[in-house]
């Protein structure tokens, strides 16, 4: 996200940054239990698409960067922006 598109769409930032904290958090539950489905869901084509095993090594800590030939992401820039602090109600499952 640019600083330019959360400027734009508060709302949606927000809702997206809140996103990927639950979606970081259900990765970590019980012992990182859940990291095994994302990659399922990751190697998809219409998601990450690339190799299960790859994805695999990568979210496990087994990654060897060394040995990447490279690397495409779908976008071209990449943008860090300062988020808001969150001030809302709080999130309950399945929401």
């Amino acid at each position: 996200m640019s600083k330019g598109w959360a400027d734009k769409y508060p709302n949606t930032h927000i809702r997206v940054v809140k996103a990927m904290i639950r979606a970081a958090k259900w990765l970590d539950e019980n012992d990182n239990a859940n990291r095994p489905e994302a990659v399922k869901i990751l190697s998809q084509p219409n998601y990450v698409g690339a190799d299960y095993d790859v994805i695999a090594n990568s979210m496990t800590g087994t990654f060897e960067y060394e040995k990447v030939i490279s690397v495409r992401f779908r976008t071209s820039t990449c943008s860090s922006v300062t988020t808001p602090p969150i001030h809302s109600t709080p999130m309950r499952s399945g929401t």
